[in-house]
């Protein structure tokens, strides 16, 4: 049960790391992308923030206007991807700790079966010894 425990809190915990984030973009990456003087440099920060976040900010482009980034298709193929790996991982652990939970309770139930059989069996046990031991005498 101990372990149990241990596995089920790991896959909570598991659970936080692999679920896509639905959270604001961090207002100083995307300031990062309007403050930073190499120009590559904003729209590699701009790249970056929709393929984790799926939304387009604004940055400076090479002249120092804002623009909005318009993302290519292989960022969005890559935010795709990331945001089904997201949807599959935080199943598949829903699926895993529900099949655990199932598990803790079979066992339960088997040990439960166990004892009422072993009592069952050594009472009967016990009742055959005392008639022997009285047609004994």
């Amino acid at each position: 049960m101990f372990l149990t425990g241990i596995g089920l809190n790991l896959l909570k915990s598991t659970n936080t790391y692999l679920t896509v984030q639905s959270e604001l973009i961090p207002e100083n990456a995307s300031l990062a992308s309007i403050n930073n003087e190499n120009p590559e440099v904003r729209i590699v920060i701009a790249q970056v923030i929709y393929k984790e976040f799926g939304q387009p900010i604004m940055y400076k482009n090479k002249s120092n206007d804002l623009v909005i980034y318009s993302p290519t298709e292989d960022d969005k193929k890559s935010y795709r991807e990331r945001f089904t790996t997201g949807v599959k991982a935080k199943e598949i652990i829903k699926n895993t700790t529900r099949q655990i939970k199932e598990i803790m309770y079979l066992f339960g139930w088997a040990c439960g079966c166990f004892l009422i059989i072993f009592i069952i069996t050594f009472r009967l046990e016990q009742s055959k010894a005392n008639k022997s031991l009285k047609q004994d005498k």
